[in-house]
Formats: C-alpha cells, structure tokens, sequence
C-alpha cells in the first residue's frame, strides 16, 4: 500500500510540475506575442502619440495590447508622466496640422474642391472635439469653428466664441489669418 501511495504522491508531484511549466510556457508565449516592455518600446509608443496618434491607435501600430501598457503606466508613474506628455503634444500637433492646412490655401500654395473644404471642415472640427475633451483646460474653450469657401476660391475661417478674454491676453494671441506683413485678416 505504500508503495502504490508513494506512486500516486510521484505522480501527482509530475502533474503539477508539468502544470507550473505550461503556465511559465504560456506566460513566455505572451510575452513574445505581445512584446516585452524595452525602452525601445516605450520610445516608439511616444513617438507615435507625439505624431498624433492617440494611445490606443499607437498600441494598435506597435502590436501591443492596450491593457497591457495600461498596466505598464499604472505600476510606473515616469512611464504615465512621459505618456501624457506625448499626448499633449500629439493633441497640440493635430491643431497645428489643422492651421497649416489652412494656411496652405490662404497662401496659395494649396486649393481646395467643395467636397475637400466639406472633408477638412469636418477633421477640423474632430481635432478641435478631441482636443477639447481630453485636455480641457487647454483647448476646452467652447466656441464654433465655421469653414466657408467663397466663389474666388478663397476660405473663410471664423471662429466664435463666449469665452471673456482680458485685453493684455488678446494683445499676446497671434491670428493665424492675418497675412504676415499686414493687419487685414483674410476673408
């Protein structure tokens, strides 16, 4: 009986051995399917959101689960630090992405169809939604942007708002549609 005891104990010790390195296995697998965190990792994910990318689109390019660099910030606070940087930046090169476009067409430089001003008037005023959502106190001014395009093939940019700014930070405010050199903002 001890013999057939001590065989069941054997036995079962391999079963559980045999368990614990399939667990290891799968924990490797993931790992390698997913990537390993690296600095390099880490650089290109801010790179990406530094491009404008928002923090899924660049996990998405990067092949790693959101979830997971998810936890990655939530253990490391430089990690979420350097993230939410790279955000910011991303948000703040979306709305210059958008005034460089523009400022193509005032310039000459670009010309735009009816369906093209349609398009650009509607990612415009995605930027600007998204810009105002995830950082508030940035860009959460609320305000309406209108895109017109007149007969002469020129655009017309206006921007309302309710917002009350003082005089001294008017003054400092540069108007992307003023042509440089003159104090005409153009129509």
């Amino acid at each position: 009986m001890s013999d057939a005891k001590d065989r069941r104990i054997r036995e079962e010790a391999c079963i559980h051995e045999e368990e614990t390195q399939e667990a290891e296995e799968e924990e490797v697998t993931k790992k390698r399917k997913y990537g390993q965190r690296t600095p390099e990792l880490e650089d290109q994910l801010v790179e990406l959101m530094h491009d404008g990318l928002s923090y899924s689109q660049a996990c998405r390019v990067r092949n790693v689960p959101r979830k997971t660099v998810t936890h990655w910030r939530d253990k490391d606070p430089d990690l979420d630090e350097r993230f939410r940087n790279a955000q910011t930046r991303g948000v703040s090169r979306l709305n210059d992405d958008v005034l460089a476009r523009y400022q193509a067409v005032i310039d000459g430089d670009n010309s735009w169809t009816k369906e093209q001003v349609s398009a650009m008037r509607d990612y415009a005023q995605h930027v600007r939604w998204l810009s105002s959502k995830l950082y508030p106190k940035q860009f959460g001014e609320k305000g309406i942007a209108q895109v017109a395009q007149g007969g002469d093939g020129s655009i017309t940019l206006t921007w309302m708002t309710n917002a009350v700014c003082n005089e001294e930070v008017t003054q400092e405010l540069h108007d992307p549609l003023l042509i440089e050199g003159t104090a005409e903002a153009v129509n």
